[in-house]
């Protein structure tokens, strides 16, 4: 994957009411489209390995919620498969939760 394509579309929305508020809205959504292809490609790179959501976001320095949504379109492209090693997060009042381990096709 070339992390200098976008993951969702050729150029995000931008918008504005005058000729330079909408080039200054242009310029900020390739910027954006830039940005989110190098985090794809962090995030592709991570997942060589199995590792979940809050692993691939505390080793990337990426936020979770940005992880979560890179994750969820590269599942739906098929790139990262569920790799059938949950972790299991034991919490100070005891309460058990199930994380995903994700990897790259």
């Amino acid at each position: 994957m070339n992390p200098s394509l976008p993951l969702f579309e050729p150029l995000p929305p931008y918008q504005g009411t005058t000729k330079a508020t909408r080039a200054a809205s242009r310029s900020g959504a390739i910027a954006a489209s830039h940005q989110r292809g190098v985090k794809v490609a962090r995030v592709l790179a991570l997942y060589a390995v199995p590792r979940t959501m809050q692993a691939v976001s505390e080793l990337s320095g990426i936020p979770l919620a940005s992880v979560c949504s890179i994750v969820g379109r590269l599942k739906d492209q098929g790139l990262v498969v569920d790799a059938g090693q949950p972790e299991h997060k034991v919490w100070a009042n005891g309460r058990v939760t199930t994380r995903t381990r994700w990897v790259h096709r």
